[in-house]
Order: structure tokens, then C-alpha cells, then sequence
């Protein structure tokens, strides 16, 4: 009998109160690490690099980019490198942000077959997008780095203030999963409404321009929470430490996640079943 068969077979035991099912599928470690493995396995079977392609895909796209728009916006060869990093970092916390709610959206349909045949905890399904997006995320960090060390102003990054700032995306990332997976479960339009929004937000973020290039940085700026998330990655790696406001804000944003997460996890766990 294989770990995985194992790990299924500890599911099919019946739900309890609302508070053990929120709390069994954080402690259930090792079942929604072992999935998460599977998903990547299954993307990426026979590839030759994996979830490489992922990071090489980001590395194109943050090149091509700053050299289009380090080009519009007139900089030189000293400001480049600098802009360079600048949009590396700002990719890659992006990238992060995006997958994460993206996988969001379809987790709780994604994980139909398994919903309909076992008891299955709504936090564990969670874990487990968290977890995959986590290693896409280390796998597209080893391509940025050497971006950032050879191209832009070299490698300062302050690694204890980058370990918080994950920490904070994969609260966020669990919040955002047990909220977003019923709701889009239940309202199917819901995913293609996030999706355009995404697209709206990746412009209006300064991911590839300056803040101070803006002309409504108090809109696009100050109280952007997304340019806020992508401040806690980007400052720490290019040496600049946590920003006070951005992490303030980022930690009320998660508090806030948390508290909609209770709500619609109380609302949907003897539901949720009906609307797959």
C-alpha cells in the first residue's frame, strides 16, 4: 500500500463541531503535503525540468518587460539595472499573488471528486493550494535572485524580513482559500469576475512603473493594498527592509481575510457538498 493510499484512507471519519473540522485540516501535515506533491507531479509529469518552466516563463517575461518599458520611460544604462530589479521583484511578488488567488478560486472545485467521497476538511483543501503555490514560488525565487545579484544593484536582501513577508502570504493565502473556494463553488461566474479584476489591478500596481511616476499616487499608491503585499517581497530583496506602512497595512488586511474566512466557513462547511 503506497503513502498516498494511506493518507486517503485516515480521511473517511465524520465531521465534527465546526471548530474541530477548522483546526483538523491544519494539523493533517502531512496529508495536504503529499497531495500538494501530487498535484505538481501530475502538471509536470514527464518534464524534463518541472515547475522550472514556471520560473523560466517569469524570467522571460521580467527581461522582455523592463527592457520594453525601461525604454518608454527613458532610462539610462544605470537606471536600468536599478529598474530591472525593481520589476524582477515586483514580478515575482505578483506572480505569488496572483496564483494564489487564481487557485483559490477553483480549490473547492478542483477537489470535487475527493468532497464527494470522503470527509474532507475545507481548511485542508486550503493548506494544500498554499502549499503548491509555496514551492512554485521558492522555484521562481531561484531565477529572480540571479537577476537581481548580476543585473541589478547587487544581492542585499534581508532574508529574516523576508521570511516574515511569506509568512504573511500564506495567512492571507488561507484566508483567501477558505473564502473565495465556497464562494466560487456556489456562484460559478465569480472566478471570471476575479480574474478581469486581476487583470485591472496588474496595470494600476506599480509592478512595472515607479510609484513616483504616478500622478494619483494616493489612488494607485497609498491605498493600493496590492502594491502594499507586493512591497513586504520586493523591499526585503532589494535590501530596503519591511516598509512600516506597507506592513500595517498588510497585516489589517489579513485580520480582515480571517475575520470574512470564519464567516463564510461557518456559512458554506454543511453546504458546500450541494453546490458541486
Amino acid at each position: 500500500m503506497t503513502v498516498e493510499r494511506e493518507s486517503l484512507l485516515d480521511w473517511r471519519r465524520p465531521g465534527g463541531s465546526a471548530l474541530e473540522d477548522f483546526i483538523d485540516g491544519f494539523t493533517r501535515v502531512r496529508t495536504w503535503r503529499l497531495l500538494a506533491q501530487r498535484d505538481i507531479e501530475i502538471r509536470y509529469r514527464r518534464s524534463m525540468i518541472g515547475p522550472f518552466w514556471i520560473s523560466i516563463s517569469m524570467g522571460v517575461m521580467v527581461t522582455t518587460m523592463a527592457y520594453l518599458y525601461g525604454g518608454v520611460f527613458g532610462q539610462g544604462p544605470t537606471e536600468y539595472r536599478s529598474y530591472l530589479s525593481f520589476v524582477a521583484c515586483g514580478f515575482l511578488a505578483w506572480g505569488f499573488i496572483n496564483a494564489l488567488l487564481l487557485d483559490a478560486c477553483n480549490c473547492v472545485v478542483e477537489s470535487e471528486a475527493f468532497l464527494r467521497n470522503v470527509s474532507l476538511p475545507l481548511t485542508l483543501i486550503a493548506c494544500r493550494v498554499v502549499f503548491r503555490q509555496l514551492v512554485y514560488f521558492l522555484h521562481n525565487i531561484v531565477v529572480i535572485l540571479p537577476i537581481v545579484l548580476f543585473f541589478g544593484v547587487g544581492l542585499k536582501m534581508t532574508w529574516f524580513e523576508l521570511g516574515w513577508a511569506i509568512a504573511i502570504y500564506l495567512l492571507a493565502g488561507l484566508a483567501v482559500c477558505l473564502i473565495l473556494g465556497p464562494l466560487c463553488a456556489r456562484f460559478r461566474d465569480l472566478p471570471q469576475v476575479i480574474n478581469n479584476v486581476l487583470q485591472l489591478f496588474f496595470f494600476l500596481t506599480p509592478i512595472f512603473w515607479m510609484p513616483e511616476a504616478s500622478p494619483h499616487r494616493t489612488l494607485l499608491v497609498d491605498t493600493n493594498p496590492v502594491y502594499h503585499f507586493l512591497e513586504l517581497i520586493r523591499a526585503p530583496i532589494l535590501g530596503n527592509g519591511l516598509p512600516e506602512a506597507s506592513l500595517i497595512i498588510a497585516l489589517a488586511c489579513v485580520a480582515i481575510l480571517w475575520t470574512l474566512a470564519i464567516i463564510v466557513f461557518l456559512w458554506s462547511r454543511r453546504q458546500i457538498y450541494f453546490w458541486l
